[in-house]
């Protein structure tokens, strides 16, 4: 633009010297949500924010995760999740519970780390699954099955 000594060349006129308008983008298919709409709307369009990095540095999600908060009226589930001891004393590794889901189901899935074991529950609403999960875990009805992916088969010592 700038070869002629500084100069800025003039805009683009083709050889019958009419002048085209500059071409303005209005609308393009967004690449997150797949529908057509303004540049400067892509950014907002976004469903989840993007993570921009703490500056504290060795703050983590995890930081305050002994807060019972939404497991507080689940009193089995959230044993099962941070008792790292046995009734009888003996120690153990706390648990964990994954929430997942696929075509239209809710899936919970309770890992017992302590025994290599994990027991799955599905349904369509969050608070269902939890309840559920609590009362069978309280009266002993949920069945665990072994985990084809146990630590004992990592190589790692209990």
């Amino acid at each position: 633009m700038t070869a002629l000594g500084g100069v800025v060349r003039d805009y683009f006129k083709p050889r019958d010297g009419v002048e085209q308008p500059r071409v303005v983008v209005g609308e393009i298919l967004c690449w997150w949500c797949r529908e057509m709409h303004s540049p400067e709307r892509v950014e907002a369009c976004m469903a989840l924010p993007r993570k921009v990095a703490s500056a504290n540095g060795s703050e983590s999600s995890t930081s305050k995760s002994l807060d019972a908060g939404l497991l507080l009226q689940y009193s089995e589930l959230w044993a099962f999740l941070t008792a790292e001891t046995y009734p009888d004393g003996t120690r153990r590794q706390p648990g964990k519970i994954s929430l997942s889901c696929e075509s239209g189901l809710l899936g919970l899935l309770l890992t017992d780390c302590d025994n290599d074991q994990y027991a799955f529950l599905s349904g369509r609403n969050p608070t269902t699954l939890l309840e559920e999960a609590e009362l069978r875990l309280s009266d002993g009805s949920l069945s665990f099955k072994p985990s084809k992916y146990s630590n004992s088969k990592k190589g790692k010592s209990r």
